[in-house]
C-alpha cells in the first residue's frame, strides 16, 4: 500500500507501508506462548510465490508445538497443512501463476542443498532442514510465501477442503505404500487418533489388512471399536 507523505497538506512523494495480517504465533520457547498478533504481509520474492490461505488443519505438530515437546524456532507462525489460492509469483517462477489452486509441501522450506542427504533428494534427513511451521512462518495466518518445488496445483475435482489434507495423506500413502509391505490379512498397528490415522484406516481397509489402533489421552486408554464405519478394529 502507498501512503503519502504530505507538506502543508499537500502529497509531495509516497512511501510503501507494509500491510498487516492476523497470524497465531509462538512467541518464544516454553508451554504456551502462542499469541494471535498483527504482523507484517510477507514479501514475494523473485523466486518466491504468495499464497492467500484458504484452509489449515491443525496437526498433532501443533499441540506439540504449544507444549515445547516439538523442536521449534520462535518467533514462528505456525501451522503447514493448507491450501490456498496465488496472489503474488516472481519473476523467476516457471511452472505457478496467479489464480492457480495450490497445496503445499511443508517439510522443506529450508534445506542446505549441499549435504549428501540433498544432493540424492532426501531432503527430510537433511541437519539444516527446517519446515513450515516451526521453523519458518506457517499457515496459520492470511498469506504465506513459499518456493515453487514446495507447490503443487490443485486438480479441479479436488475442492480447496481436501486439498488442506494433502500432506497427511501423503504421511499415510508413504507408510503403507512405500515403507513396509502389507497384504490382505495382515494385522497392522496404529497410534493415536488423527488424520493420519483415519487415512491410514482407509488405506489398510481397502487392502484387506486389519488395523489395531491405540488412542492415548495422557497415556493408551481403554478400547473402543469402530467395525462398523471403518471395516477395522480399534481396540
Amino acid at each position: 500500500m502507498l501512503a503519502p507523505i504530505r507538506m502543508n497538506g499537500t502529497p509531495i512523494l509516497y512511501k510503501r507501508v507494509d500491510l498487516e495480517m492476523k497470524a497465531l504465533m509462538k512467541t518464544k520457547p516454553g508451554f504456551g506462548n502462542l499469541h494471535l498478533l498483527d504482523i507484517p504481509e510477507p514479501v514475494c520474492d523473485a523466486t518466491g510465490i504468495k499464497i492467500k490461505v484458504r484452509y489449515s488443519g491443525i496437526c498433532g505438530t501443533d499441540m506439540h508445538i504449544y507444549h515445547d515437546s516439538y523442536k521449534s524456532y520462535p518467533p514462528v507462525v505456525i501451522g503447514h497443512e493448507f491450501s490456498g489460492e496465488v496472489v503474488e509469483s516472481g519473476k523467476n517462477v516457471k511452472n505457478i501463476n496467479p489464480g492457480d489452486i495450490v497445496m503445499v509441501l511443508p517439510s522443506i522450506a529450508w534445506t542446505c542443498k549441499n549435504c549428501m542427504y540433498c544432493k540424492q533428494g532426501y531432503y527430510m534427513f537433511c541437519s539444516e532442514r527446517r519446515s513450515i511451521g516451526s521453523g519458518v512462518n506457517g499457515s496459520f495466518t492470511e498469506y504465506v510465501v513459499v518456493n515453487e518445488e514446495m507447490v503443487y496445483k490443485v486438480p479441479s475435482a479436488i475442492s480447496l477442503q481436501e486439498a488442506a489434507l494433502a500432506e497427511p495423506l501423503a504421511c499415510a500413502v508413504q507408510a503403507i505404500e512405500e515403507l513396509t509391505e502389507f497384504h490382505a490379512g495382515d494385522w497392522v498397528l496404529a497410534f493415536r487418533t488423527r488424520t493420519n490415522w483415519l487415512t491410514l484406516f482407509e488405506f489398510t481397509s481397502e487392502k484387506g489388512m486389519q488395523c489395531n489402533c491405540y488412542r492415548d489421552k495422557s497415556g493408551f486408554n481403554k478400547a473402543e471399536n469402530c467395525q462398523r464405519t471403518w471395516s477395522a478394529y480399534y481396540s
